[in-house]
């Protein structure tokens, strides 16, 4: 955890001291209102601490993250070093970290109509049908007109297209050197473009989370909110990030291939599947914090906590074993047997939150998306 973000966690924490309401049972087989934890300095309701020290701290992190990257390529000139570039890949990187950790436990859409499409605006990977973001942005590129008004799509303001005008194909900085200088810096002026639009979403999603009531105030919703998200987040894990890359799914059975990652031009998808599994432990684990699985082991799920809880420690500690990028343990013709041991992990951890969870806490599933086409 960042500095930046413990110290966040810490005020946060503190401006939350004392906060509790009362527990009344009301037949839904939840607790009417927020149930109360205590910890050695204070007592704070486990879904407003969850929405303090998760959801607004890793929201903050996004937007302080894009401010870190915009400030660096405000200072870039043509004296453009590899040096410099490196430091805008590590930039993306952290921009990335933070907006898995927000994507993963999304549920500002279930209480703001107008921010459900937001995370599309940010994150386009298969949200679309054939569209080539690398492309798209070539063609930006080699323009000379007015960049706004070259990136008129969506998915050429996002993060995917942030990944790909800060590795190329993941080719050498010293390659990346020279196209960044072509047409004076036009590249870096993109960049700067598509971090505008990142950082307006972001502050979005950033300001919702800060300043709401309602999440705390409707238990019942946002339980059932948090729960659909996480087993959504599963689903999508394995079969959008893993399954189609490694033709484990129906569509691309058997046809493995590894241009199929969310993540392939910076060979950051592992960094990015480790990003969502500790966010779903920040939700599920066991913290300092009061978080939703104390709130649920409270309420009677205590058991299927426990199992979700040594499910994500199973999957970080078999995540780590990896020693190098996922990238490289999917080729046209083989797959890593690590690849498909972590994708029937994650199956289990759907599971437990899809048919589980949700039964545990008499709430309603929602229906997961078939194939994301």
């Amino acid at each position: 955890m960042t500095p930046i973000k413990t110290t966040t966690l810490f005020i946060l924490f503190l401006l939350l001291a004392g906060c509790s309401e009362d527990n009344n049972y009301d037949g839904t087989g939840l607790i009417g209102q927020v149930a109360s934890i205590s910890s050695s300095t204070t007592t704070v309701d486990p879904i407003v601490s969850l929405q303090s020290f998760v959801f607004t701290a890793n929201a903050e992190a996004l937007v302080e993250n894009i401010q870190t990257m915009q400030k660096r390529v405000e200072s870039i000139d043509t004296s453009l070093s590899e040096r410099e570039i490196l430091k805008l890949q590590v930039d993306f990187e952290a921009i990335a970290t933070a907006w898995k950790s927000v994507e993963a436990s999304y549920i500002v859409g279930d209480f703001e109509s107008s921010l459900i499409d937001t995370p599309r605006y940010i994150d386009y990977f298969h949200e679309g049908k054939a569209l080539d973001v690398a492309a798209d942005i070539d063609k930006v590129l080699n323009q000379t007109g007015d960049i706004q008004v070259a990136l008129n799509k969506n998915s050429s303001k996002g993060i995917n297209a942030l990944e790909y005008l800060a590795f190329g194909y993941y080719e050498p900085l010293s390659t990346l050197k020279i196209k960044m200088k072509t047409n004076n810096l036009r590249r870096i002026e993109v960049i700067k473009a598509v971090l505008k639009n990142l950082k307006t979403q972001a502050t979005l999603i950033f300001t919702f989370y800060k300043n709401d009531t309602k999440i705390k105030s409707d238990v019942q919703k946002t339980s059932s909110a948090i729960v659909n998200v996480l087993a959504d987040s599963a689903y999508k894990l394995r079969e959008w990030r893993i399954g189609e890359a490694a033709g484990f799914v129906f569509k691309y059975k058997d046809s493995p291939n590894p241009s199929r990652l969310e993540y392939y031009y910076s060979r950051l998808s592992l960094e990015m599947i480790k990003a969502v599994i500790e966010t779903h432990e920040e939700v599920m684990g066991e913290q300092s914090y009061g978080n939703f699985g104390s709130f649920a082991s409270s309420n009677g799920a205590k058991a299927i906590v426990t199992k979700i809880r040594n499910q994500i420690n199973l999957i970080q500690a078999t995540l780590d074993t990896f020693s190098t990028p996922l990238e490289g343990k999917i080729t046209t013709t083989s797959v890593d047997p690590k690849v498909t041991e972590i994708y029937e992990m994650i199956r289990v951890l759907q599971s437990l939150y899809y048919d589980s969870l949700i039964q545990s806490l008499n709430l309603t599933a929602e229906i997961i998306e078939a194939d994301g086409d």
